[in-house]
């Protein structure tokens, strides 16, 4: 089998490959400059994280001859060329989050970070200082160094290493920092994970009542959530993060991966902002969504990456009878995703009163089954839903097969019926037409959806009609130019 080189010129005067634990073989081997960069091999991808300033030659050798190949994202007009049958060459002239795609079954994510050393002086905790047996599980000593740290008000150091634990909480003024390296792992046993109260739903990573919260580093939080499934079943559905009845929280540059269920979760929750966050789930296990605002307002997702099995981000209200029943003012930019359902959603569950002030700007979707995607079932009212920016280059086959997807319906006979109101699209791209015809679809006269379509391209062709958008309408109202 001949080797492949794929070589990616960058200018970079120096290389800090970001450690992310051992893993098995990879498909891929990535050089920087020449020195070896870690791949993590995660289910059925690879990726490699490091550090970009300004200069920077890769070198990627994989164990297939490269038949064909696709940069992503298409936005970042990367141009590839063979310099012989098995080398690609091409210069990448700003750090950024890539999916390069070989002979379209083979995916390698990079992860060019522009992350800032953090600052260690002043008034900083270090983990080591707790004297951990990092051959065993350490719940309550982590937990006890993240309150005294919070406490005294100083930021917990985690350096590089896998800190085996249980489920933590974070409490209020908690600053902690992951060092590249650092991974928190959850434990193989339920009872480590579960919570002894009716406290629901179960999460590793829980800040709940907490204010003023900072996570921040290029460290990893592995769920462990395939395992953790594979033993205990539908008992092992946990989220990594869960944020409850919070305000001012901040998750920067943290990968989080391997969740049981939903990656993330926001409820009931107010300015809560992710930036360069990494979701990595296991697309083969179910419910296994990426970003969920809940019952929450002012929550901000700029700069990610998801790769998810189930929604890149589904902003819903799931109870009715909640301390907060509506979801406003969330904002989704510059993000990165991939998907085997839908990508930029808001639905289905809409158990509040209303979801509103909802932008999704400027974020590239490699692939999904859907790429917009509004589902009200439960009788909310949707309004100011904007669509600005965004790009869709590949269709998932699964179940609907749709670019855009907005639908009002009752979840049972007695459910409340909802509206759409002032929603809009404007400037957004799909690279090539999904196979499936959209679909926008009112319950009835009284329940109708309103949509506003500006600048839509498809297969590089501007849409002038409902027609030249391939949207199927029912009981809306739906305006193209």
């Amino acid at each position: 089998m001949r080797t492949i080189s794929l070589l990616i010129i960058i200018l970079l005067n120096s290389i800090h490959s970001i450690a992310q634990a051992p893993s098995n073989h990879s498909f891929f081997t990535v050089k920087a400059n020449g020195t070896t960069l870690e791949t993590t091999v995660f289910k059925d991808v690879n990726y490699a994280s490091f550090k970009q300033r300004t200069a920077l030659n890769i070198e990627i050798t994989c164990s297939e001859t490269i038949r064909d190949f696709v940069i992503s994202p298409l936005n970042k007009q990367i141009t590839g060329s063979l310099t012989k049958p098995n080398t690609l060459a091409f210069q990448l002239k700003e750090a950024s989050y890539l999916v390069i795609t070989i002979n379209k079954n083979q995916r390698l994510f990079l992860f060019a970070e522009t992350t800032e050393d953090q600052d260690l002086s002043g008034q900083m905790a270090n983990i080591n200082s707790y004297h951990l047996d990092m051959e065993k599980i350490n719940t309550g000593i982590i937990q006890t160094a993240i309150n005294q740290a919070a406490q005294k008000k100083q930021t917990l150091f985690f350096p590089s290493g896998v800190y085996k634990t249980g489920k933590l909480s974070i409490p209020s003024n908690s600053r902690i920092l992951m060092a590249a390296g650092a991974v928190w792992k959850a434990s193989d046993e339920l009872s480590d994970l579960k919570n002894q109260t009716t406290q629901k739903p179960n999460a590793f990573i829980r800040i709940q009542d907490a204010n003023h919260v900072e996570i921040k580093g290029l460290g990893v939080i592995d769920g462990n959530g395939r395992a953790l499934r594979d033993k205990y079943g539908d008992d092992a559905r946990f989220r990594i993060f869960l944020i409850v009845s919070s305000k001012d929280v901040l998750i920067e540059g943290i990968t989080a991966r391997d969740p049981g269920s939903w990656n993330t979760q926001i409820m009931y929750s107010d300015n809560v902002t992710f930036k360069k966050v990494k979701l990595l789930n296991d697309v083969t296990l179910s419910n296994t969504d990426g970003f969920d605002p809940d019952a929450s307002s002012h929550v901000t997702i700029e700069n990610c990456f998801a790769y998810t099995g189930d929604d890149n981000v589904a902003i819903k209200v799931t109870k009715n009878d909640g301390p907060v029943n509506r979801t406003s003012d969330i904002t989704v930019k510059g993000c990165v995703f991939l998907t085997r359902k839908s990508s930029l959603k808001v639905g289905t569950e809409s158990r509040g009163t209303s979801i509103s002030n909802v932008l999704f700007e400027d974020n590239d979707v490699v692939m999904s089954d859907r790429g917009m995607a509004l589902y009200c079932s439960d009788g909310a009212l949707y309004q100011n839903i904007r669509y600005v920016n965004n790009r869709f280059e590949s269709n998932y086959p699964d179940a609907k097969k749709m670019g855009i997807q907005f639908v009002i319906n009752k979840r049972n006979a007695d459910s409340k019926a909802g509206k759409m109101e002032n929603v809009s699209i404007t400037n957004c791209k799909f690279y090539t037409p999904f196979p499936a015809a959209s679909e926008i679809k009112g319950l009835d006269d009284a329940h109708q959806i309103a949509v506003k379509i500006d600048n839509l391209e498809i297969n590089g062709k501007k849409c002038l009609t409902l027609s030249d958008a391939a949207i199927k309408t029912t009981f809306a109202t739906v305006e193209v130019k």
